[in-house]
């Protein structure tokens, strides 16, 4: 997508943003642009990271509840903006509600490559939208060797994600 269509697209976001006017962001990436569309938003309550030093005018876009680094887990990282505001963040558990409909068509797919239900199976998205993130063909070609010749089944999401 050209920057003049990502641009007028993001406008577009924003003003429905500010049309439904919300309340509050969570600004989970602690950077420059989130941090600024936070502020545009209109939103009275905005929660995120502290600005890391050389944020640009960040008086200006400083969240109204900056959140202080825990120094948790990758993982858990983001619940740390959350949690520092009275929202519970215990349990972890995390449900999925797959339609019989989608499991019955997953498996038919399966079925199709001769992968059973007993079969070990790694889904792998090898891919991404930034290519800086990618890892280099020949590494996951090696890990992808790995696994099938230690008969796991390796299902490839290539779908980049791009519009």
């Amino acid at each position: 997508m050209s920057p003049a269509r990502r641009y007028v697209k993001e406008m577009g976001f924003l003003r429905q943003v500010r049309a439904r006017g919300v309340d509050m962001t969570v600004d989970l990436t602690g950077g420059d642009r989130a941090a600024i569309l936070s502020f545009v938003s209109g939103a009275r309550y905005r929660l995120g990271w502290r600005p890391k030093k050389g944020f640009p005018a960040k008086e200006d876009f400083i969240p109204t509840f900056p959140c202080l680094r825990q120094g948790t887990i990758w993982c858990c990282r983001n619940l740390d903006v959350v949690s520092q505001f009275g929202i519970d963040t215990q349990n972890l558990s995390v449900d999925f509600h797959i339609p019989e409909t989608d499991r019955a068509l997953v498996r038919a797919m399966l079925r199709k490559q001769k992968i059973t239900e007993d079969d070990t199976i790694v889904h792998i998205h090898p891919t991404s939208r930034w290519l800086f993130k990618c890892w280099k063909d020949e590494h996951m070609a090696e890990v992808i060797q790995w696994l099938l010749s230690r008969n796991i089944a390796v299902v490839l999401n290539l779908i980049s994600g791009k519009a």
